[in-house]
């Protein structure tokens, strides 16, 4: 055998082999596509009652269905189910409870998953908003500031779960004592703290950012904390929050500069 017939023999034999490692890797791709396949079908009916319990005894009060979406994919990250509840004290907007199956087992053979939990709802934030406002404040007043008003704090979780939304399923209830940004953080992941407050400009807004900043970042464990700063003109302050007369004043009654800035841990 020549040369030349030597050396496009051995491309052949390389080519194949090349080609036989192909078919191999993508065979065992789609086995492990299969594996993740879903089968069965999710139980909306039985993720409605699983969630309407769980708001029924956490909160002790009595909640109404508003809406059903369900999503229901192929594979676990994509089947769920959001149960939209309605309460007496909350007709306007309704609270989301977001349910997902344990697994992917169908041990009766019934054709659907047999097992749920609830990820997260979105009404527990509503409960624990005034006690993180009051921490805030309480802040607020350590740091030095004391002419501030219209202060709202709303905290949740961001996650990665697809239809997440509010705070998870096993964030306690808050009771007075229980609740904080820091221990809150340090108990649970990817916590952030939205905060809105306005000032009048002065002495108090001087270096405003920095302030919060400083007082802020060696106290958050592993979650973070999103500001907006509305700073007004003195006179306009007072007429917005302090209930003084207009009395001919003629200049805007809007904020006069909007600082947005967010808060992280410290690094090591």
């Amino acid at each position: 055998m020549s040369q030349k017939e030597n050396r496009a023999k051995q491309m052949c034999e390389r080519y194949i082999r090349t080609i036989g490692i192909m078919l191999v890797f993508m065979l065992l791709c789609t086995g492990c596509e299969r594996r993740e396949t879903v089968t069965a079908r999710i139980n909306t009916g039985k993720c409605v009652e699983i969630a309407m319990q769980y708001m029924r005894d956490k909160y002790q009060k009595d909640f109404r269905i508003d809406d059903i979406h369900t999503i229901s994919g192929r594979q676990m990250h994509k089947m769920y189910v959001k149960v939209r509840v309605k309460s007496d004290e909350n007709e306007d907007i309704p609270d989301v409870v977001l349910v997902y199956p344990d697994d992917f087992s169908d041990n009766d053979g019934d054709g659907y998953i047999d097992c749920y939990h609830v990820v997260s709802d979105d009404y527990i934030p509503e409960l624990v908003m005034p006690y993180v406002t009051k921490e805030i404040e309480e802040d607020l007043k350590n740091m030095g500031i004391r002419q501030f008003a219209d202060v709202t704090a709303y905290m949740e979780q961001i996650t990665g779960i697809t239809g997440f939304s509010g705070l998870e399923a096993d964030f306690p209830v808050p009771d007075g004592e229980n609740i904080s940004i820091s221990k809150m953080a340090e108990a649970f992941e990817n916590i952030l703290v939205s905060v809105w407050i306005s000032v009048p400009e002065g002495p108090d807004s001087v270096d405003i950012q920095q302030k919060i900043d400083n007082y802020y970042r060696p106290r958050i464990a592993d979650g973070s904390m999103f500001f907006h700063v509305y700073i007004y003109p003195q006179e306009a302050y007072d007429i917005r929050f302090c209930g003084k007369e207009e009395n001919g004043y003629s200049g805007s009654l809007r904020a006069k500069e909007d600082l947005a800035f967010s808060i992280r841990k410290e690094e090591d």
